[in-house]
């Protein structure tokens, strides 16, 4: 009888989460890019892409080096490309999705990979993962690989899925208790496309649990804003937190 230990059983896990992960968004490129080109994902074009933009523009100069994590498509890499950032690197587990990418925008460099397994060797000076962390199994191993990847005093851009409201709007059918941290399976929607193909996995957790591996990380809050996609709404549906890398020397 062979017995598995936690960090093994825990490394297996995230892996096979990576992969279901991996397997939706490839069946969902296509859409995804008519979604994202036709700008019926109104949400993400006229509230997440330019707040996005912005913060780059505001922390960064066009010698900074930047790496867009969950890049997906490309779409957002392109357009902080075009908005004067050039040395902008983009990173996703799709291989549907880094391929359009590498074919529709070829001056910039794409990678396919694990961003937990990304070679630490490089630094730089901005990261983002811009609605990822929601898709993520190891989101602890995430905080931990970016601190290893960013300068000191570099800045971390994070927008994701308002832990503590958007489940209760998106996942009604399911057994969400705010408590527990799993992951949710669930059809994927805009407000524009209703049509994506394959389900898509959300990673539950409580807003405590993302503070506390932001903190052990190295990483210090430096603005921390909720926003509503509509007006009409009562609570904020997206979370957007701008963190910076300000490791002790026993982190380092």
């Amino acid at each position: 009888m062979i017995i598995m230990d936690n960090e093994k059983r825990e490394y297996l896990e995230h892996d096979s989460l990576n992969q279901m992960v991996k397997k939706s968004w490839d069946e969902n490129v296509a859409i995804r890019v008519s979604d994202l080109e036709d700008a019926t994902d109104t949400s993400y074009i006229n509230l997440i892409m330019p707040m996005v933009i912005n913060k780059v523009t505001e922390k960064t100069n066009p010698t900074s080096k930047i790496i867009d994590i969950g890049c997906g498509c490309g779409f957002l890499t392109n357009m902080i490309y075009k908005n004067g950032r050039k040395r902008i690197t983009g990173i996703d587990i799709s291989p549907v999705s880094i391929e359009y990418a590498q074919k529709s925008y070829p001056d910039i460099l794409f990678l396919c990979d694990d961003i937990c397994k990304l070679d630490e060797t490089e630094r730089y000076d901005l990261a983002l993962a811009v609605m990822v962390l929601n898709n993520l199994p190891d989101v602890q191993g995430f905080f931990s690989t970016i601190g290893k990847l960013l300068a000191v005093g570099g800045t971390l851009i994070v927008v994701l899925p308002h832990p503590c409201f958007w489940p209760q709007q998106h996942l009604k059918d399911s057994d969400f208790v705010y408590s527990k941290e799993k992951p949710y399976e669930f059809t994927f929607a805009t407000q524009g496309r209703r049509d994506y193909s394959s389900l898509v996995l959300y990673f539950h957790r409580m807003l405590e649990t993302y503070l506390l591996y932001i903190e052990q990380a190295g990483f210090v809050i430096k603005d921390f804003c909720e926003v509503t996609e509509v007006d009409t709404k009562r609570n904020p549906d997206i979370l957007c937190l701008e963190l910076m890398y300000m490791p002790t020397k026993e982190e380092k």
